[in-house]
């Protein structure tokens, strides 16, 4: 990382992957579709580890991960009108 080299993140069964935010320690979060929404976060070793929110509609939106590993974003509940703030501790 940092030397320009493109890397292809493809979470399994994906058909729709964002990259929302990375830290300084490499890691990448965002969101990713398969047949409903999930969150991401991938270490800077390959590694991916999925997210969901409990009652939510699959529209996890993580935006950001900070230098620990804490996730912020926002998801729809699931009558799909209301937004909620998410974090996600590491």
């Amino acid at each position: 990382m940092g030397d320009g080299t493109i890397t292809t993140i493809a979470p399994h069964g994906s058909s729709y992957v964002l990259a929302t935010g990375i830290n300084n320690n490499g890691a990448v979060t965002g969101l990713y579709v398969t047949d409903t929404g999930h969150g991401f976060i991938r270490d800077a070793n390959g590694t991916i580890t999925t997210f969901g929110v409990r009652h939510s509609e699959g529209a996890e939106g993580p935006f950001a991960i900070n230098g620990k590993g804490a996730v912020t974003g926002s998801f729809f509940d699931s009558n799909e009108i209301d937004v909620h703030g998410l974090l996600r501790t590491p």
